[in-house]
């Protein structure tokens, strides 16, 4: 029995063995010569995407007269004005169309109290002072300057 018992270890010993040299012989996970093969997938070759046509994105002009300047421009632009003298300080409206500031300075002459008017643009390649001219103090209500806002007053 001991024979048998000895033969049956010395068999468990060389297959254990046997295991140990194929672990040992086993590439490691991170062998960077080991590679697991993946399956390949038929797929049509990518078309490559066009480039885009480079766009020329024209810069914003930035506006060229603010109010402040708008005013200064009215006031400096006197010889329409006749007669009339500035008695304040001007102010400017924004307006919703193009020339962009409705400028309106408190003046007055022989006649009495009135305003000097002026539309002025922000377009840099235009004339700044487009129109002015005066107009009596009664003409100048709040719906005359709702309606120039919006409108460009003819005879300016």
């Amino acid at each position: 029995m001991t024979t048998s018992r000895t033969n049956t270890r010395l068999t468990s010993l060389a297959i254990l063995a046997g295991l140990l040299t194929l672990v040992a012989c086993a590439p490691e996970p991170s062998d960077p010569a080991v590679t697991t093969p993946t399956p390949a997938i038929a797929s049509p070759p990518a078309e490559p995407e066009p480039e885009p046509e480079p766009t020329e994105t024209p810069t914003p002009t930035p506006d060229t007269v603010s109010a402040d300047e708008a005013g200064q421009l009215c006031l400096d632009n006197k010889s329409p004005w006749g007669s009339y003298v500035p008695t304040g300080p001007p102010v400017a409206h924004e307006r919703a169309i193009e020339p962009r500031w409705f400028v309106l300075i408190p003046g007055e002459n022989e006649h009495g109290a009135g305003f000097i008017q002026c539309i002025v643009s922000a377009d840099p390649n235009a004339e700044h002072v487009v129109d002015s001219s005066e107009i009596y103090g009664e003409n100048v209500t709040d719906e005359y300057i709702e309606w120039a806002l919006s409108n460009n007053p003819t005879g300016l």
